[in-house]
């Protein structure tokens, strides 16, 4: 199995360990089975003499969303920016969220900037997310106009998901606006 395939996997097992009761022997048991393999993943990757995009943004996942591992924001950035470099797309939005996390003005263009990139590629995920940035005001001035044009063309580009989020736009804070 390649890297990613055992993150995917540790990933459905660490969420599915919801499902068992806390405290069991059963709970107990899987946790630490899925700590050990999120361990061995993060040594074995940590030690490759040469990363690919692939690598870098598993090891940003790691050191981001695993629950097992604890967490490092700042390594995270590292991982994704490395990722992001090499250009692989998906870390250049994970990168620009935890950018945004930071909330320096430094930090929320340079998230801006990946956002615009991964968008400029074609990947519906940043144009949500620019959407988002753009309603919310995260790092720059709220605009609700530039929000529905980031969520129309994220719906074109078959994150038909956002047509809600244009909805809520349209009937909160566009009433006025004509197409």
């Amino acid at each position: 199995m390649s890297p990613l395939e055992v993150h995917l996997q540790l990933m459905k097992r660490q969420r599915e360990l919801y499902n068992l009761e806390a405290g069991t022997s059963a709970f107990f048991d899987e946790y630490q089975s899925i700590k050990k393999e999120n361990r061995s993943l993060l040594d074995s990757l940590e030690n490759l003499q040469h990363k690919g995009a692939e690598d870098w943004f598993i090891l940003g996942a790691l050191y981001s969303v695993c629950l097992t591992i604890d967490k490092d924001c700042d390594h995270s950035i590292q991982c994704y920016r490395e990722a992001a470099e090499l250009g692989h797309t998906p870390a250049m939005v994970r990168l620009a969220t935890r950018l945004q996390r930071k909330n320096t003005d430094r930090a929320n263009e340079d998230a801006l900037d990946w956002l615009l990139h991964a968008a400029e590629r074609g990947y519906p995920g940043a144009m949500t997310w620019l959407g988002y940035t753009y309603r919310e005001g995260i790092g720059i001035t709220i605009d609700y106009l530039k929000a529905a044009e980031w969520y129309k063309k994220a719906t074109e580009h078959g994150e038909h998901s956002q047509y809600v989020s244009l909805g809520r736009l349209y009937c909160g804070y566009l009433d006025d606006y004509k197409e």
